[in-house]
């Protein structure tokens, strides 16, 4: 019987379950490497829930970033009707969880803590919008260094919204690094066009959204 990706992993523990399936940390046996594993039973699955859960998989397919929750594989048990996506093990939960704990505790984050994150989930959306990393700080708000030749205009290029911004989609890896996750409601645009789509998480959605008014980047 041929070994199926799943027989590559050893299961640690159950993170989460939701309507779609299990979440699990699991340890890859040929390196150590500990991932997450989301279990997803498409089935139960409306049409546009996994036309979006493909949008998805497209998305983290060609999006590499150290502050983005990196894709590494998938499989398809077609016996089971589950598919198995690898993801980054993102171990010291999420933003969301990590304010309620202050607020239980009436303690405040460090403000050096707040801009590191800030500064951190800047970069990954910069990653999003422009497919590349920003500028060095040292340049201006163009991107040019002092005495640098002006840039030639860019072609239209792809762009991400992640459109689902919200302290619950910006996990914390090591030494609380963050990792921007959950493009499920995530689209992909041509840099010159715009996007009118009404999605989101109603307190977290901005006033165009909210309007159901045509935006963009700028």
């Amino acid at each position: 019987m041929a070994e199926t990706e799943a027989d590559k992993y050893e299961v640690l523990t159950k993170i989460g379950q939701g309507s779609f399936g299990i979440i699990r940390k699991v340890r890859r046996k040929n390196d150590g490497l500990i991932l997450c594993r989301k279990e997803i039973c498409y089935t139960r699955m409306s049409q546009k829930e996994r036309e979006q859960l493909s949008a998805e998989l497209d998305i983290l397919r060609g999006l590499r970033h150290p502050n983005i929750v990196a894709y590494y594989e998938k499989e398809h048990l077609k016996a089971s009707h589950d598919l198995h996506l690898y993801m980054e093990y993102c171990g010291n939960g999420d933003l969301g969880m990590m304010i309620k704990d202050l607020k239980a505790r009436n303690e405040y984050a460090d403000e050096e803590f707040v801009w590191t994150i800030f500064a951190q989930l800047v970069s990954a959306l910069y990653r999003c919008h422009y497919g590349e990393d920003p500028p060095d700080v040292n340049s201006n708000a163009l991107g040019l260094t002092k005495n640098a030749l002006p840039l030639k205009s860019k072609q239209a290029h792809k762009m991400i919204l992640h459109r689902d911004l919200k302290p619950e989609n910006v996990f914390l890896g090591e030494g609380n690094a963050v990792k921007l996750g959950d493009f499920g409601l995530s689209k992909i645009i041509l840099s010159h066009d715009f996007a009118s789509t009404y999605v989101g998480t109603p307190f977290y959605m901005s006033p165009e959204i909210c309007a159901a008014e045509r935006y963009s980047l700028y």
